[in-house]
């Protein structure tokens, strides 16, 4: 069974001062797992948007929550979206009404997203479910996730959806099927994924990504993801290529424009020079920072 987090990582945590900046971003972490649980569902009565847009980052911080401190509360609010996502219809994993719903359906966004909280709650906290339970959470991961992120890439490679145009899509979609093949130990799924990997790889510049600064963060925050549950399922490192998104920072420094107060978040802000339906508050996400520091030769 795959460990999306080693007991010797939550060991390295625990042994770090408070005042450390891993403990000081655990503490953010656990603050927002807390206002998760307070809330008993994905939403929050503030959010902009809806769950399935959010369902996947929630889920990560409370699944950190209790693999560092085992707490019960964040067990069980593990354990009520896992089995809440596993009884949903084929259809809501497709996402928002705009989404297209035609048979035979083809994933989303969404339904990405949605397979990646489920993984999370299904590999994190494995040990809370009986078998009954990982069962039903395997068939919607196989039925729903595997099956419906695959036919939106196989789809696409025919040219018969999204014109064939491989965009930040492909990516959400890869990463969704293949940590989806992790979690299932599917090994021909998961060679398939890499089969796909190849194919996404390509998408980036030399030194840039042609949709936006905003897209190519999307783009390849998936694409680390992949990396990583890939690597940790056994997967050769050597059949990754990290430089394809370490060779993005340049781009980001220079497109940088400086830090500035805007009153209507009350707040100082990261701008940069952005461009098509993209904003200009931008970051790269932590997590694929933290992957490129771990694994680019740059």
């Amino acid at each position: 069974m795959i460990r999306f987090v080693q007991p010797e990582e939550i060991q390295i945590l625990n042994s770090q001062p408070q005042d450390s900046h891993v403990k000081i971003l655990y503490r953010e972490v656990k603050e927002r797992a807390i206002q998760h649980i307070l809330a008993d569902r994905f939403s929050h009565s503030d959010d902009a948007c809806a769950w399935y847009h959010v369902c996947t980052s929630r889920m990560e911080d409370v699944c950190v929550f209790y693999l560092v401190e085992r707490n019960d509360d964040a067990a069980n609010w593990i354990k009520k979206r896992a089995l809440e996502i596993s009884e949903l219809s084929e259809e809501a994993w497709l996402g928002p009404f705009y989404r297209p719903k035609t048979k035979p359906y083809i994933g989303s966004l969404e339904t990405a997203h949605i397979a990646l909280a489920l993984c999370d709650a299904y590999v994190n906290g494995y040990t809370l479910f009986d078998e009954a339970e990982k069962q039903k959470i395997r068939s919607a991961l196989k039925k729903h996730g595997l099956s419906l992120c695959e036919r939106y890439l196989t789809e696409v490679l025919a040219g018969r959806a999204f014109g064939g145009r491989i965009i930040n899509w492909f990516l959400v979609l890869l990463n969704g099927f293949g940590t989806c093949a992790a979690a299932l130990e599917d090994d021909a799924a998961m060679e398939r994924a890499m089969l796909y990997c190849a194919e996404a790889e390509k998408v980036f510049n030399e030194d840039s990504y042609g949709e936006s600064l905003q897209y190519s963060s999307y783009a390849a925050h998936n694409l680390a993801h992949f990396h990583e549950v890939a690597e940790r399922y056994g997967v050769d490192p050597a059949r990754f290529n990290t430089e394809v998104y370490a060779n993005l920072m340049s781009w980001y420094a220079s497109s940088y424009l400086g830090r500035h107060f805007v009153s209507r978040l009350s707040g100082v802000v990261p701008q940069f020079f952005n461009f098509g339906d993209s904003a200009f508050l931008y970051r790269p996400s932590g997590n694929l920072l933290a992957r490129i520091a771990k694994k680019s030769n740059n």
